[in-house]
């Protein structure tokens, strides 16, 4: 399943953030499935940096063939090259099993990666659907010329909005070419009640299964600042030390079973709309 993660708003989307406390959770509860996580642009911090210490993304940015062979742009040269032998050893596995990340190892230049990814997408994404139960691509804003190709490949896309007064129908006036497969995930939902929530599913007349929140989490942000991301998904999962922690937790593994389990083939033709 190819799940895209995008933001129309430019800063306040927490597109990355969301993207690995969804796979993230999903993976950790779901022992035996491959994921691959991945982004189409060099913006920092990225998944590498929430995920993995410092340490380990100098050791994978000293290791040998770094260009031709590791990470996104060695998959980009050696589909470009016509070799694909070598492509399914070119993610690094994350702390939860089942996690592989193509990391970006920013060796070319900004347009070049974006040109060989354009002209590669095909290849790339028909070697992701047949290796990985799920792909999870953390997209660009709008700036990027891939964005929009991938958003036409997803099987689903998680639509990343603030709680910001009016973000909701501006998505639904702006891009209603693309409800029929998007799911909504409200970021840094900070309500101790879901009430906000229901409002929003009522007055936009939008499915339970359709939209979903990932609570504002003060340790969850520490954790990503500090490469922990995973860790904090894990420990979270093993034993919540706190009531806030728990409803993180539980309203993630909300978001993360509906986006993971969606039949896309049962989307109504009007979308969110009922």
């Amino acid at each position: 399943m190819n799940i895209a993660f995008w933001s129309p708003e430019r800063h306040s989307g927490c597109v990355t953030s969301n993207l690995i406390a969804i796979a993230g959770l999903h993976a950790a509860c779901h022992v035996g499935g491959r994921y691959a996580l991945l982004e189409n642009h060099f913006n920092m911090p990225g998944i590498g940096e929430y995920c993995m210490s410092s340490e380990r993304r100098m050791m994978v940015a000293e290791s040998p063939n770094n260009y031709d062979r590791y990470g996104l742009e060695g998959v980009l040269m050696q589909i470009y090259q016509g070799r694909y032998e070598n492509i399914t050893k070119a993610s690094i596995d994350l702390v939860i099993p089942g996690l592989s990340y193509f990391t970006r190892n920013r060796i070319i230049q900004k347009d070049i990666f974006e040109f060989r990814l354009q002209n590669s997408m095909g290849n790339l994404y028909s070697f992701l659907d047949t290796n990985y139960n799920y792909t999870f691509t953390d997209l660009e804003n709008a700036s990027n010329h891939t964005t929009f190709r991938i958003l036409e490949r997803a099987d689903l896309i998680v639509v990343n909005l603030s709680q910001r007064p009016g973000v909701i129908p501006e998505f639904i006036n702006n891009y209603s070419n693309l409800l029929p497969k998007t799911y909504i995930l409200i970021s840094k939902y900070q309500y101790e009640n879901n009430a906000w929530l229901v409002n929003i599913r009522r007055k936009y007349r939008i499915r339970k299964n359709k939209i979903g929140i990932v609570p504002y989490n003060r340790d969850y942000i520490d954790a990503l600042y500090r490469g922990r991301a995973l860790h904090f998904i894990e420990s979270l999962i093993k034993k919540p030390d706190s009531r806030t922690n728990k409803y993180f937790i539980n309203e993630v593994m909300k978001a993360a079973n509906d986006i993971c389990q969606h039949d896309v083939n049962v989307f109504d033709k009007q979308g969110l709309l009922i």
